[in-house]
């Protein structure tokens, strides 16, 4: 089976065939260009884009995607050939911005074309992004409508420029430091994408990015604009004027079956929330759940083998109830006539793939036996509401049974001494989780960390523990691979722990074109020193905080020496 790299490496090698297939002939070439926005100059169809040779890339696409089965088996087989077509895709968008950075002389003859456009500073990245995301729609559209939902990619609409050789078109934006800052504060990069909080929120994006994520999964559901009088009575305020702008509205359906009489039916609507006052910043969403008959359980969800809806109703918090979320004001539940105190309950809603006893499926795998399997991805939401006590509304996105697999198989003589086992499994459960009165929490972290107990002896250190660790940087990723042991000289013992190789990922343009990898030493963690000898014995004890500027005053260190 293909590992993660062998398949990511092949996605990227198909984008870049993609791009030889449109610049073969020339008038593909101009209508690439349109695509991403531009007028050539009159007379010119070609900027150099149909120059480009694309043979060596090639060859090196058709011996992976040619390999055969049991050759893909073969670590020792694909690895060579998966890092020879990544270097030939690096080499690729390298050709790629050395033709862009000839367009100044190439397009000189056209007055300030270049100035007017900015194509010698643009295109490769244009491009990039035209067929990242032509392919990510192409092979997985539930990815595409998520990284959407995200803001990760970002669709927006420039109307035609002549003046500046600008055509009216459609751009696909790819916003590679967004998944730095989803990943370390979810909360505020959601806030930022849709402006909530401020008086420019806009609840027709969010809810049409849903839909689409919705729509992707599945699920049958309707767009429309909400009736007055409903949203009127929903939020307890007289009749809006006739002239007044309808608010958007997305009803889903996530559940039917009909039944003798009136069966079981579960679905939501959310719709914009108006602010307050004209020019105000607290707009925000409202949820109606819809239920018809009884929903206690786990509902088959059709759009994934072993898929669930986890249903839980208790007390009368569905009936007639409205959900209103605004920012920096606790969670309103409306009842259909006034807000109620009295209503009382909780209401949860799930999606599951996989149960306890369900199979291990591989999310990520790489190679060398690397991989990390889960029996459990869920994500549940809902809101609950006592008597004298404050409502409070909660999301958790979580895996359960989860694994981390390291094979030993093929690691070195070292390795095999100090680690007995052919096989480290490091079983974890994480989740993320949001509550409306204490935040973002997790149960594990944002990073992850697998510490392996090694035991084995090199001339003066002894090894004692190996680290993997895989956590967000500035630009992308941070994976890490360090050991920590002892070194004895004599009657010195210096402690070092987690000194090793840190490879940052970067997520856009990199050294190898549509990404980058940085390989760098990793600083220690710590520093222990320690000696006992010559009348003299002490030790003390120092911790480093690369990420952070330390002071000598914020160092947690202690020496003592006494005489025997």
């Amino acid at each position: 089976m293909a590992n993660t790299l062998h398949t990511l490496t092949e996605e990227i090698g198909q984008v870049l065939a993609v791009l030889n297939n449109v610049v073969q002939l020339t008038s593909g070439s101009k209508a690439f260009i349109n695509a991403l926005g531009w007028e050539l100059p009159p007379g010119v169809n070609d900027i150099g884009l149909s120059a480009l040779d694309f043979t060596d890339f090639l060859e090196k696409l058709r011996v992976v995607i040619e390999s055969s089965e049991s050759e893909f088996e073969d670590e020792f087989v694909m690895a060579p050939r998966v890092a020879e077509l990544g270097l030939a895709a690096g080499a690729m968008a390298n050709r790629i911005s050395d033709l862009a950075e000839t367009l100044p002389v190439v397009l000189g003859g056209f007055g300030d074309y270049v100035d007017r456009t900015n194509i010698h500073k643009e295109l490769p990245r244009r491009m990039f992004d035209f067929l990242l995301i032509n392919q990510l729609s192409d092979r997985s559209p539930l990815t595409m409508a998520i990284l959407n939902f995200l803001n990760i990619i970002e669709f927006n609409y420039f109307p035609a420029d002549p003046e500046n050789f600008q055509v009216e078109h459609l751009r696909g934006i790819i916003h590679y430091s967004h998944l730095k800052t989803f990943l370390t504060d979810p909360a505020e990069h959601m806030a930022t994408a849709y402006a909530w909080g401020t008086p420019q929120f806009s609840d027709s994006l969010l809810i049409s990015r849903t839909s689409q994520v919705l729509r992707s999964l599945g699920l049958p559901l309707q767009l429309k604009m909400m009736d007055l009088r409903a949203e009127a009575a929903i939020l307890g305020q007289p009749q809006f004027d006739p002239g007044t702008v309808p608010v958007l509205q997305m009803i889903v359906t996530l559940f039917e079956k009909l039944g003798e009489i009136a069966g079981l039916k579960l679905g939501i609507s959310m719709f914009g929330v108006r602010p307050t006052s004209d020019g105000g910043s607290d707009g925000g969403l409202g949820f109606l759940p819809v239920i018809r008959g009884q929903a206690q359980g786990s509902i088959p969800f059709r759009a994934f083998d072993d898929g669930f809806f986890d249903l839980s109703a208790e007390g009368n918090v569905l009936r007639r109830l409205a959900l209103i979320v605004r920012p920096d004001k606790p969670l309103e539940v409306r009842h259909a006539r006034d807000l109620s105190d009295a209503i009382t309950g909780r209401f949860a809603i799930g999606l599951r793939r996989g149960g306890p006893q369900s199979e291990l499926r591989t999310l990520l795998s790489f190679p060398g036996g690397v991989g990390l399997q889960t029996q459990q991805i869920y994500l549940l939401g809902g809101v609950e509401k006592f008597s004298g006590i404050s409502s409070e509304s909660f999301m958790e996105l979580g895996l359960l049974g989860s694994r981390l697999n390291f094979s030993l198989d093929d690691a070195d003589s070292f390795l095999k001494e100090g680690i007995s086992q052919d096989k480290i499994e490091a079983p974890f459960d994480f989740c993320l989780g949001w509550t409306s009165q204490q935040g973002i929490y997790f149960h594990g972290s944002s990073g992850l960390a697998v510490t392996i107990p090694v035991h084995s002896r090199l001339g003066p250190f002894t090894l004692s523990s190996l680290t993997l660790g895989l956590n967000p940087a500035d630009e992308g990723l941070a994976l890490e691979t360090s050991v920590s042991g002892n070194l004895s000289l004599g009657p010195l013992l210096v402690t070092i722990q987690r000194i090793g190789l840190q490879v940052d990922v970067v997520l856009g343009e990199g050294n190898l074109g549509l990404f980058g990898l940085s390989p760098k030493f990793k600083t220690p963690t710590a520093l222990g020193l320690s000696i006992d000898g010559g009348g003299f014995k002490g030790g003390g004890f120092l911790e480093f905080e690369p990420r952070k500027r330390v002071t000598p005053g914020c160092w947690n260190w202690s020496f003592r020496i006494s005489s025997r």
